[in-house]
């Protein structure tokens, strides 16, 4: 896998981002993290402490998407995996990869999910993207009996794809926020199988519903109802409340590989 590598860009992550670091090691990923020049805590340092994979990049935008060109400079010819801090792959995602080497499509999609605690009880939902067409789906179904959808039927080919890996050499990039930062055209697109494994976003266990709904105010900031039409994606704890039905549809228990990582962040 020398030439597959995932580029990490972090700002303000020292409670977790060494762990992240050691959770690609064990599995024997290559890594870079780029430390937002803006950054107010001790970051690089713990990081620079423990690798020489590191380094600041000057981000003079609001959004990530405008720095990438930047960021990425550094790894031409490289086939680039951009990871979130707030991300992990699946341990299987990052042996499987190798196989798309090579590969004529351009660009690949990855699945994501969402990992959360309610009630107490370890969630895992499928793409938040599609969360609240199947709320309106479940409270259909349910209301009628139907039988419940299998995790697999319900999401392995619905939205939430994340166009995360390619190869880095004569890429056209692209300033949109909540883009892959590259143009690209559905026939260039590959998207990996569920069984090739995927990411888990751990965004609603890190943060806090008020650091959240500052994530709200910053997307509207970009653009209007930027982060507020989408809100259920950051802040589902106030719809769940309404349709805790919806639960039935996911996988109710954390994998192991995720709660041994999350058992080495200590908040």
């Amino acid at each position: 896998m020398n030439n597959i590598i995932f580029i990490i860009p972090t700002i303000n992550s020292e409670k977790y981002i060494v762990q992240l670091k050691n959770y690609l090691e064990k599995y024997k990923a290559n890594y870079f993290f780029f430390i937002d020049r803006k950054t107010s805590d001790n970051t690089y340092s713990v990081l620079k402490n423990s690798t020489d994979n590191v380094d600041y990049f000057d981000n003079n935008e609001i959004f990530l998407e405008n720095n990438l060109e930047q960021i990425y400079s550094k790894f031409a010819n490289y086939y680039i995996f951009r990871l979130d801090d707030d991300e992990i792959p699946t341990p299987n995602l990052i042996l499987n990869l190798k196989k798309y080497i090579n590969n004529k499509k351009k660009i690949f999609g990855i699945r994501r999910y969402e990992a959360f605690i309610y009630d107490n009880k370890e969630y895992i939902s499928g793409p938040l993207s599609c969360f609240r067409s199947i709320i309106y789906r479940a409270n259909r179904q349910i209301g009628n009996n139907v039988k419940k959808m299998s995790f697999l039927e319900t999401f392995s080919e619905r939205r939430g794809i994340q166009y995360r890996f390619y190869y880095n050499q004569n890429l056209k990039f692209i300033k949109i926020l909540h883009s892959p930062g590259i143009e690209f055209s559905k026939k260039e697109v590959f998207k990996l199988p569920y069984s090739d494994g995927y990411l888990i976003h751990l965004n609603l266990l890190f943060r806090s519903i008020q650091e959240r709904m500052k994530k709200v105010e910053r997307y509207d900031y970009v653009y209007s109802g930027g982060g507020s039409l989408n809100q259920f994606l950051y802040v589902p704890e106030f719809y769940l409340k309404e349709n805790k039905e919806i639960l039935k549809f996911f996988i109710n228990k954390f994998p192991i590989f995720l709660n041994d990582y999350l058992k080495t962040i200590k908040f």
